[in-house]
């Protein structure tokens, strides 16, 4: 992915989306989609790029990957910090799918635990 290129996730999170900022709001013109439910983890650095430009530490310090079972999606932020952010944030979404999603055994039922259904 060119590093000019932009990462968002749909309005329903349902989809991380990556293109030309100019034409976000163009699904026809998306470079490439990733379903959220289908990510399987996020690990800091570059998993499947062969780095062959001579890449900083510092730079190779500002990347991470989320895998999912169909690709990769390899990301590099502007600092440390942003990085620490969207990498914070992702494990959130994921976390707060986890416990949203139907459980593998009732599909009537979610796996949100109980204290946090009930109401105050």
């Amino acid at each position: 992915m060119c590093i000019r290129d932009r990462v968002w996730l749909d309005d329903r999170l349902t989809n991380i989306n990556w293109g030309d900022p100019k034409n976000s709001g163009d699904c026809d013109k998306l470079k490439g989609m990733m379903s959220v439910a289908g990510i399987k983890e996020i690990k800091d650095g570059l998993v499947k790029a062969k780095i062959t430009e001579k890449k900083s530490p510092q730079r190779i310090a500002c990347t991470f990957s989320i895998i999912s079972k169909d690709r990769t999606l390899e990301l590099e932020c502007p600092t440390i910090d942003a990085k620490q952010k969207a990498v914070k944030l992702f494990n959130h979404l994921l976390t707060c799918l986890l416990y949203t999603s139907p459980s593998t055994r009732d599909l009537s039922t979610t796996r949100m635990p109980s204290s946090a259904l009930t109401k105050k």
